[in-house]
This record gives structure tokens, C-alpha cells and sequence, in this order.
């Protein structure tokens, strides 16, 4: 059975995980291989969305989300996320927004100091 051609919104959708991904991992000071560890999914299957030659299926969008500690949306364009909380990471800083509004870098310490408390 032949596979459906790739369409642009394909392409994008693969650069965009592949920029954001990069971006999460720089972030978070790791590598792909303790992500491979942590999450359980194969290095070369890793390796396809940090080149941008694949997409990953809602399973692992899931595990590298929570791996980020960001939402699905955050990771994959397909995965839009709607409400008061919403992670932008189009530009060079991701932008974490809460009700409408950027929080500000001493916003964003107390939201990571709560959550490492949280995970003790």
C-alpha cells in the first residue's frame, strides 16, 4: 500500500517540531540520549524529529511533552491548545503566557521553584 504524499502543511509541521524540540532540549540542558532514556523512545526515532524527517505519533508527543513539562501543543502544531495557558515557542525565548498575558522571568522562577518543590 503506497503512503499518502507529504503535503506542505507536512513539511512545516516536521520543521516546526524539529525548531522547537532543539529549542526544549537546549532549554533544558539534556541530550538526546538521557531523553531517549527517559521517555523510552528509540534514539533513531529521536533522531527523525530533531532532523526534521519525521513526525512523532500522539504516543510520543505525549511522553516528550511530559518529559518537557510543557503541553502537547508546545511541542506539535497539530496539538492546539486552547484556554487561560498557552506556550508560544515561535520565537527565540518561548513565551509563557497566562491568561492572556507574558510572564515575566521572575514569574517563570516562582512557577519553576513551586514545580521543583512539587516533584521532591
Amino acid at each position: 500500500m503506497a503512503r499518502n504524499p507529504e503535503t506542505p502543511q507536512d513539511r512545516e509541521n516536521k520543521a516546526i517540531i524539529k525548531q522547537r524540540l532543539n529549542r526544549l532540549l537546549l532549554a533544558n540542558h539534556t541530550t538526546q540520549a538521557k531523553l531517549s532514556d527517559d521517555t523510552h523512545i528509540p534514539r533513531s526515532t529521536l533522531t527523525g524529529y530533531f532532523k526534521g524527517t519525521t513526525t512523532p505519533n500522539a504516543t510520543n508527543v505525549a511522553k516528550l511533552a511530559s518529559f518537557f513539562g510543557v503541553n502537547k501543543g508546545a511541542i506539535d502544531p497539530r496539538y492546539v491548545q486552547t484556554g487561560t495557558t498557552a506556550v508560544d515557542l515561535a520565537d527565540d525565548q518561548p513565551a509563557v503566557q497566562y491568561q492572556g498575558q507574558p510572564l515575566s522571568r521572575a514569574e517563570l522562577q516562582l512557577v519553576r521553584r513551586v514545580l521543583e518543590k512539587a516533584r521532591q
